[in-house]
């Protein structure tokens, strides 16, 4: 891992989110099970939740209609409270 994860869009590409990691180097296997690395984690993969093909909007908008909602309302919970879904993450993981 870097000191920093750029993530980028389909085509055409653009940033969408840049985030710095603050693990010190060397980083131990063991940080992927850590509460921070899971939390980086769920924060990188955010803005790649929902992308699709501009040519399937129109095909995709009555699920789109219901699912974003669902998903905005998902990310707005777990930014209030991450701590259980963190724990639930890094059990699966641990698995």
């Amino acid at each position: 891992m870097s000191t920093r994860v750029v993530v980028m869009s389909g085509r055409p590409g653009r940033v969408v989110g840049d985030f710095p990691v603050p693990f010190k180097y060397p980083r131990p296997p063991r940080l992927r099970f850590a509460e921070d690395f899971a939390r980086l984690a769920g924060e990188v993969s955010a803005p790649q939740t929902l992308s699709i093909r501009t040519g399937d909007k129109v095909t995709l908008a009555p699920c789109l209609e219901k699912l974003v909602p669902i998903v905005q309302r998902a990310q707005v919970d777990y930014l209030k409270s991450p701590d259980k879904i963190n724990a639930f993450i890094i059990d699966i993981v641990r698995q």
